[in-house]
């Protein structure tokens, strides 16, 4: 297979493969017809080789066995394969034909130029549409940001005013509904922001004082109607109890998607339980659910971008595949880290970030 590969500033590979049919005829069209290799080359043949040794093309009136007199191998992107120069003796070759095999090496140079030269066209073309559609993503993500958090403010003011006693229960589940949503998806728009900002280098994190238990708490109340609706109770050891100087937005996400996650691949798993402390100067947070946890070979590729792992479990469930990476470079650009741990039932996340005076 030929792959034609790059890798961008920021560390994406892209690439695509040749059609290894079209390749083959595209090069046999610019090389030397039969009738031409017998002018040019006399009682001599040259033969195209692949990385296997076999013979692709060959012109020029030589068709005898045996080792080569001469053979040279091609550039990038065909380096595995070679050109081979057949003869009876080298002492019967005359100049002329040397000259001719000289001009087909140079006639071959040339196609192969021009067909870099097609690829890298296409190549950047393919670049400058694939920056077209990233820019367009962000800019709908933003403009869609202020009327969404709208809906879900007055949503969410709307439910506080109601009557309970003299409500619809009906009522009062469609409100749910919307406000439900609406958080889904600004925390979807909110990964997408980050993802951007993070591969452009511009992430910016903000310190600030707070406590996180306080926090964490907020947050929980923000899923517990959902998680309950998926059969999870929530438990939070809160250990900490104090002001510390840190970036909330960032945790606020970080816990966003790990709870996002046990509500989408943990269902009906029972307790949910969400723990707090300090270790020093890090502010340290685990999740643990009890569901059926993560393969040993899946441990690290959860956490590269786009990946999801495939099984009964996560096949049919909605997802982008940014979450957990972007979580854990959130967390290290916060001067920690967030991992798996290993052992026990479920899944275990740990989040660890450096707090500051």
């Amino acid at each position: 297979m030929h792959i034609y590969w790059w890798r961008d500033p920021q560390g994406r590979i892209l690439g695509f493969v040749l059609n290894d049919a079209r390749l083959l005829s595209d090069l046999i069209n610019r090389l030397p017809d039969g009738g031409e290799g017998d002018s040019q080359l006399g009682r001599a043949e040259i033969r195209l080789l692949d990385s296997h040794d076999e013979t692709l093309y060959s012109w020029g009136a030589y068709r005898g066995e045996g080792p080569a007199l001469r053979s040279i191998g091609l550039s990038h992107p065909l380096g595995s394969w070679k050109l081979e120069y057949h003869a009876p003796e080298l002492q019967q070759v005359s100049s002329g034909g040397w000259l001719g095999s000289l001009v087909s090496l140079l006639l071959l140079a040339t196609g192969l130029g021009s067909l870099g030269y097609l690829l890298d066209r296409e190549h950047r073309r393919e670049l400058r549409l694939a920056q077209q559609r990233v820019n367009f993503v962000n800019q709908v993500s933003h403009e869609l940001k202020t009327p969404l958090t709208n809906v879900r403010l007055y949503a969410e003011m709307l439910q506080e005013r109601l009557d309970d006693e003299g409500t619809e229960p009906t009522v009062r589940r469609y409100l749910g509904v919307i406000a439900g949503e609406s958080q889904r998806l600004s925390r979807l728009i909110d990964n997408v922001l980050s993802f951007s900002r993070l591969q452009r280098q511009q992430l910016r994190l903000t310190p600030e004082p707070g406590n996180p238990d306080e926090q964490v708490e907020r947050i929980l109340q923000t899923f517990a109607p959902l998680l309950l609706q998926r059969g999870i109770d929530l438990s939070f050891d809160a250990g900490i109890d104090r002001s510390l100087r840190y970036d909330p937005a960032a945790l606020e996400q970080i816990l966003n998607n790990l709870l996002s996650n046990c509500e989408k691949y943990a269902p009906d798993s029972g307790l949910l339980r969400i723990r707090s402390w300090l270790d020093g100067a890090m502010l340290c947070i685990e999740v643990q659910d009890r569901g059926p946890g993560i393969d040993a070979g899946e441990r690290e590729r959860i956490f590269e971008p786009f990946y999801r792992s495939s099984n009964r479990i996560t096949d049919g469930v909605a997802g982008t595949g940014i979450g957990l990476g972007l979580a854990r470079d959130l967390a290290r650009a916060h001067g920690g880290d967030l991992s798996l741990e290993p052992g026990g039932s479920g899944a275990c996340f740990r989040i660890r970030l450096e707090t500051t005076r």
